[in-house]
């Protein structure tokens, strides 16, 4: 069975304590996407990781790592969980994988606080995992344009496709909560 992991990003505080606001995993395109992969007979899960206004590494990891990985899951990031998968996958790159697609990844270069993001991109993850592409818009911050940068420098056999618009790919920047264009890359 295919297995697609989709870790969302780090909203702000005010916006997750709000009762109003969805939860991060149900945010922008993620439950579009899962519904999308689950109607295609893929199994799709979007993890809530602990704390995502203030992420902790090692917490998140342990709530990542209650899932089981072979050499057919597809990894999905967004922002912060784009820059998680990176830092997890640098950690642990024997772990064979099919495909991992960041979106937008973040490694907190534009964060006051960086803890989340203290390690060294491992390009032996390269070897590990069959794929690995980047989506990014030229309308983002300049931070998540300086992470594709050095995420691409790292891993240079990693797959950049970017977009005119899009901004950081939420329903905002994007104007809908639909994404063909990266259930296309998940799925391929």
């Amino acid at each position: 069975m295919n297995d697609v992991i989709i870790i969302h990003g780090k909203p702000s505080k005010d916006a997750y304590m709000n009762v109003a606001y969805p939860s991060p995993s149900n945010l922008h395109w993620l439950p579009w996407l899962q519904h999308e992969l689950l109607v295609r007979g893929l199994h799709a899960q979007t993890p809530e990781m602990p704390t995502p206004y203030e992420p902790v590494y090692e917490a998140w990891r342990d709530t990542f790592e209650q899932f089981v990985l072979h050499d057919q899951s597809v990894l999905v990031g967004h922002s912060c969980g784009a820059g998680f998968l990176v830092r997890w996958l640098s950690e642990n790159p024997e772990r064979q994988l099919k495909k991992v697609v960041l979106v937008a990844p973040s490694l907190g270069l534009d964060w006051e606080e960086h803890g989340f993001f203290d390690f060294t991109i491992n390009p032996a993850l390269q070897s590990a995992v069959k794929e690995v592409v980047i989506l990014v818009a030229k309308d983002d911050r300049e931070g998540i344009q300086n992470a594709v940068k050095q995420i691409a420098t790292a891993l240079p056999a990693a797959r950049v496709v970017t977009f005119e618009t899009g901004g950081h790919f939420t329903c905002k920047s994007l104007g809908h909560i639909d994404f063909p264009e990266l259930l296309e890359e998940v799925t391929a």
